[in-house]
């Protein structure tokens, strides 16, 4: 492997940009990693070269050099003391994804920190060869980057958890110690940033983006999942990286008072392949389906996207899946999380609710035709020109690493 290494390497030559990250492949996935996919695309599009050291769990062998799926090299990482759950499920109150692991978060940044060490010949390797101007990194290895001084860096951050306290603000402290630049996606983030990382590091509030697309059929899907393709369909979606367990069982609650109340409304909760939901519903009404392929379909086909999130404490930036949907023209429902303001406006470009009866309330202006859904997704799809257009978001990054 070393051979095909030095090979790609050196037919690679000097980089302008080493991302390092993790579960990053050349294809698309079920994931917000998609994002990247497009970004890095366009970015070689714009002259700049990339290469890419993602901690993926090969299975061929401990260290995978990838050249046929992308536009640029990936380099594939072991992790050497990782486990998995042999079985496919998720863990009540976790992700939904796929072999989850088994450990507690922390031992999770642990163990990144581990992995890049352990790996410490294959990458210095790769930063000897290809000289980047700047290396990034796009999760968070804490420790690692202490030790390089070849490159500047930058330090992509997604959210920030409010309520972590003192561990998790000295473990902020380390994560930037380095860094010449930082990547937020949400301004509200930076409000309770140590004071320290915010006086050292040049922040750039900058979030995920999709291309623009055009609005396909949705009348063969309307007949495929709902009773009465004349109803209102509401959208739910498990490929949210924030969605719990728990939020999928706030939302099913939800949904099941919803339809019970009102006739002319239906849910669809829209699942990964890898996902087997064996729960019942009170209501014909209410359909879990195995999105395989289809999800623009159903994205298409419905009228709301119900986004439920019981913690309120995560500030986050939008979710890939939200930004897909608004660039639709269609709005999202959602609990008042914490730093939505930043981007949206209450009742112009999105709907939110504190509780039960606000919520039914609502769904009563839905079903009255009191409520101007249209209206507000045009206000969605004006947030998302401003903010979320990739062929902007594109154009910002090339100004992040040249300037």
């Amino acid at each position: 492997m070393d051979n095909k290494l030095n090979r790609v390497l050196d037919k690679l030559g000097t980089a302008d940009v080493l991302y390092i990250g993790i579960g990053f492949t050349g294809y698309r996935m079920a994931g917000d990693k998609n994002f990247y996919i497009d970004l890095f695309e366009g970015l070689v599009k714009k002259g700049l070269k990339l290469i890419v050291i993602s901690v993926s769990d090969p299975v061929e062998d401990k260290i995978v050099v990838d050249t046929s799926t992308a536009a640029y090299p990936i380099v594939h990482i072991r992790r050497p003391f990782h486990r998995k759950k042999p079985e496919t499920w998720w863990i009540k109150n976790s992700r939904f994804i796929s072999n989850h692991h088994k450990h507690h978060f922390l031992r999770e940044y642990w163990e990144r920190m581990i992995t890049l060490n352990y790996w410490t010949r294959t990458i210095n390797k790769v930063i000897k060869k290809t000289s980047p101007e700047y290396i990034h990194f796009l999760d968070s290895f804490v420790f690692y980057h202490l030790n390089l001084n070849t490159a500047k860096i930058i330090v992509t951050q997604t959210k920030y958890e409010k309520k972590a306290g003192l561990l998790y603000y000295f473990y902020m402290r380390l994560l930037f110690s380095k860094a010449q630049k930082g990547i937020v996606f949400n301004q509200r983030q930076l409000d309770y940033f140590p004071k320290k990382v915010l006086e050292k590091v040049k922040f750039i509030v900058q979030p995920w983006g999709v291309y623009e697309k055009e609005n396909g059929s949705n009348e063969k899907c309307r007949l495929k999942w709902m009773n009465n393709p004349e109803n209102f369909m509401v959208l739910w979606s498990g490929y949210l990286m924030q969605i719990s367990y728990r939020d999928f069982l706030f939302a099913k609650k939800l949904a099941e008072l919803v339809v019970e109340k009102y006739d002319g409304i239906e849910f669809v909760f829209a699942f990964k392949p890898e996902v087997n939901i064996v729960l019942p519903v009170s209501s014909d009404k209410i359909k879990f389906v195995k999105s395989e392929g289809n999800f623009n379909e159903l994205l298409n086909a419905s009228d709301l996207f119900f986004s439920p999130l019981c913690e309120s404490t995560t500030i986050i930036g939008p979710p890939l899946t939200w930004i897909e949907y608004i660039s639709n023209g269609k709005p999202i429902l959602t609990t008042n999380v914490n730093g939505l303001d930043s981007y949206f406006t209450k009742d112009e470009s999105i709907l939110t609710f504190k509780n039960e009866n606000e919520l039914l309330q609502i769904f009563e202006a839905i079903s009255n035709n009191n409520l101007d859904i249209a209206k507000i997704g045009q206000g969605a799809y004006e947030v998302f020109r401003k903010f979320f257009n990739l062929v902007e978001i594109i154009e910002n990054y090339l100004a992040i690493y040249k300037n």
